[in-house]
């Protein structure tokens, strides 16, 4: 799939999440949380002040705008860039690896994948960040309190 239209419908969510023109009630922009939002905003965001990341995203938007109507009257400013699909195991996890012997006097053992039988085509590295998130969550096993 090509990237740069994909990119471009970041101006419409910007518009409806970050810059509303009217914000809604539940909205952090509203006026009745705004103060809420300026004051905590460093708190969660290294010290950074709401009104620069408010500024960030208004030239964001207007830049986006700008590529959009160029693209439109056939000027095209992105250049184009799709992303290599090749084919993926698709389910690739820690749980899909075995250690299997290969019955040498070193007694050294050879890692094998199993599942590939739902092979298919995915983006490029897709098996390698499977297997990296799945390490990371078996890794780290946080307690879950239920109830």
């Amino acid at each position: 799939d090509e990237i740069g239209p994909l990119l471009l419908q970041l101006a419409p969510l910007l518009e409806k999440h970050v810059l509303p023109a009217h914000p809604s009630s539940v909205s952090p922009m509203h006026p009745s949380v705004r103060g809420l939002t300026e004051e905590y905003f460093p708190w969660f965001h290294d010290g950074r002040e709401l009104s620069h990341m408010l500024d960030a995203a208004s030239r964001l938007k207007v830049r986006l705008q700008e590529i959009h109507s160029a693209e439109n009257i056939g000027c095209p400013v992105i250049p184009k860039a799709f992303l290599p699909f090749v084919r993926t195991h698709g389910r690739f996890s820690l749980h899909h690896l075995l250690l299997r012997d290969v019955g040498s006097a070193d007694r050294k053992l050879e890692l094998c994948v199993n599942g590939w039988s739902g092979l298919t085509w995915g983006p490029l590295y897709t098996d390698l960040a499977g297997l990296l998130t799945s390490i990371a969550f078996d890794a780290v096993r946080l307690p879950v309190a239920l109830g």
